[in-house]
Order: C-alpha cells, then structure tokens, then sequence
C-alpha cells in the first residue's frame, strides 16, 4: 500500500522515475595518472658509490651539472633518463682517472627513454637497454688503457639515434657496439683514433652516414650478421685494419649490404666482403690504400660471399680488388690510374688528385667510363 501511495504521489506531482546512477560519472573528469617521481641532479655531484634509481623514477640532469664518479661510483637508472644540456653549458660526466674500463652509467629494461644531449663524456663507459635512445652533440673523450672489448657506449634490444657527435680517443677499446636492434642510425659524427669505432651485430636495416673516421688503430665499421644495412657519405683516413669488415665474426653473415659514395684515404683495406656475406659499392673513391676492395669465403662454406662495384675510382691502387677462388665479384663502369679489373666499361686513364688541409678533394680526369663523368663517378663530397 505504501508503494502505490508514493507511485502515485509522483505522478501527481509531475516527476518520473529514471534509472538509478552514482552521482559524478558524466560530469566529473577521469582523474590524471599520477605523474613519474622525479630526482634532479644539477651543479657538481660527486657519486662515489651504485646510486640506483627506480622504474618508476624520472631522472633529469639539468645543463651544467658535473657528476664526478669515484672508482666504484655509478649511477643505474631504471626509468626514463633525460640529460639535455646546452651549447655553451653542457653536461660532464667524468669517470675516475684510475679505474679501468669504468662503467659509469647503465640504463635498465624499464626505460622508455633515453635522452643525452650538448654533454662530454670523460673516461667513463655507458651501456643502456633503453627503449629509445637518442644522442647528440655529445663528445666521448678517453685516455685509458682499455680492454679491447671495452665500448665507449654499447647498447641491446632497442632504437639508436646518435648525431652530431665525437669521440676522440688513444686507440683503446671501442666505439659504438649496437646489439639485436632495428635501424640505428649513426650519423654526422667524427672518431678520431677509435678502434671498431661503430659495430652494427644482429641489426637490419641500419644507417651509418656522413661520419668521419681518423687513425683507428683496428676496423672503423663492423657489420656482423646485419641486413640491409646503408653506409653513405662516409670519409675514411688512415685506418689501420679495414675502414669497412663486412662479415660474420661467428655471429651470422651480413647480406644486401649497401655501400654508396665513401671515400677511402690510405687504409690497409678500405672494404672487406668475408665470411658468406654480400655488398652493393657504388660510387666510391679509393685513395692509396694497400688493397681496396677484398673479397674472402671460408673454405668450408657452401654460401659464397660475393660483391659489386661500379661508378668507382681508383688512384693509386695496386690491387683494385683482391679475391679467393670462390668468392664472386663484379667491377664495372669503373675508373682506375694502373691496372683495372676486367668489367663493362672499365676504363684506365689519368686522374689528379688533391686534398688541402681541411680534407676538401678534388678529382678530374680526361678519361672517365663513356656515359659518366666528374658528377657521377667516385665519391661526392658533401658541403
């Protein structure tokens, strides 16, 4: 009886009923996620022991900080890590003087983000699983007696984007070793005395352009089982092994290998094609180096390694292109001062060479392949 009474007491007075709901749902906004906790580091740190950060934990270092590590010092970031750094007011971090092969920054799985820019980096390694890591204008400097294995930055399962960067070291250690990851880029950098100065090893389709490498006392580049890598407008001087080793190094061949338009400058070997694998070289230009282009297959293997190169130029190259029996290569379309490999539209003749102080070149010749002149064969320099 109550129940009807109410009933009709709202019809009498005009209301109806609806559906029932918790006050708030439609008009009250979805609250923000709870922003990442956050350590700032600024002015002169000193850490002499593991400083560990949380997954959970942004850490930023602001320009001008200078993180000094004692020789157990370290810093382990597990989150994003952002340390941007201005021209005039850069970032330093600087590992001890006296302990070897110092590991001074990690970066753990649970980082989305790595971030280093306008920053000098002193005697100290980095290793970093980072999500996206992305470097620029950052200048490696190292005088320790390193192991050979010893990377001045090496990185796993991740994206790499370094630019506008340097490393000048004493011909110890190594570079930029890249591991298991899909297209990083290195470009626009200078390494000065870097041996491996940039190791691409189980990468696809990677990009290593308009770098510069002096005086590496081993290879400058190494592509081990990678594919599809491109190494485009690169200036190679002096380098004590191969400027290019193209390979395996018991990690897998490389394959579809592009090479186009680098310049090779007194190598022991500018390009080395080994172990099963395969490359495309066009317009490159081969300066005095001891041999140029060498092309090797293991005895015991079924897949031969194989190379083609065209729109090239020799100077003063005793041996063009060095092969063993099985190993197939093709030169064509090239030109060459002495002697040069048989191929379509191979042409020897006489070519001027000449480099000023600061590694500007010019090349010309009376005889370039028909079809082709100055402004397609050999390397071109960029402005």
């Amino acid at each position: 009886m109550q129940l009807r009474l109410l009933f009709l007491i709202l019809i009498g007075t005009g209301l109806s009923f609806q559906a029932c709901q918790p006050v708030g749902i439609e008009d009250d906004p979805i609250p923000e996620p709870e922003p990442m906790t956050g350590v700032v580091y600024s002015g002169d740190v000193m850490i002499t022991d593991t400083v560990f950060t949380g997954e959970d934990i942004m850490v930023t270092i602001m320009p001008g900080t200078r993180i000094t590590f004692g020789p157990k010092g370290m810093l382990v970031v597990d989150g994003d890590l952002i340390a941007i750094g201005e021209e005039d007011d850069p970032i330093e971090f600087i590992g001890d003087p006296d302990a070897p092969d110092h590991l001074i920054l990690r970066v753990l799985w649970n980082s989305d983000v790595f971030e280093l820019q306008h920053a000098v980096v002193r005697n100290g390694l980095i290793r970093s699983v980072a999500d996206d890591n992305h470097l620029q204008y950052v200048t490696f400097y190292n005088t320790k007696q390193l192991a050979w294995d010893s990377a001045l930055l090496r990185l796993w399962y991740s994206r790499l984007t370094m630019e506008d960067c340097m490393a000048y070291g004493n011909n110890r250690g190594e570079g930029i070793l890249a591991h298991n990851m899909h297209a990083p880029i290195v470009r626009r950098c200078r390494f000065e005395q870097v041996p491996d100065a940039i190791e691409y090893i189980d990468s696809n389709d990677g990009i290593v352009s308009d770098n510069v490498f002096i005086d590496c006392a081993d290879d400058a580049v190494d592509q081990n089982s990678c594919i599809g890598t491109t190494i485009v407008n690169n200036e190679f001087y002096d380098i004590h092994d191969r400027a290019l080793e193209l390979g395996s190094e018991n990690f897998g061949s490389s394959k579809q290998l592009m090479v186009h338009n680098n310049l090779f400058v007194n190598c022991s070997v500018a390009i080395n094609v080994k172990e099963s694998s395969d490359a495309e070289i066009t317009n490159a230009t081969f300066y005095s180096n001891g041999i140029a282009v060498d092309v090797q297959t293991p005895a015991d293997s079924t897949n031969l390694s194989g190379v083609t190169v065209h729109q090239s130029i020799f100077i003063e190259e005793p041996t063009p292109v060095r092969s063993d029996v099985r190993s197939t290569w093709l030169v064509k379309h090239c030109l060459s001062d002495q002697s040069v490999p048989s191929g379509e539209n191979n042409v020897t003749g006489t070519i001027s060479f000449a480099m000023d102080e600061s590694r500007k070149i010019s090349i010309s010749s009376d005889n370039y392949p028909t079809g082709y002149d100055a402004s397609t064969m050999g390397y071109q320099q960029q402005e």
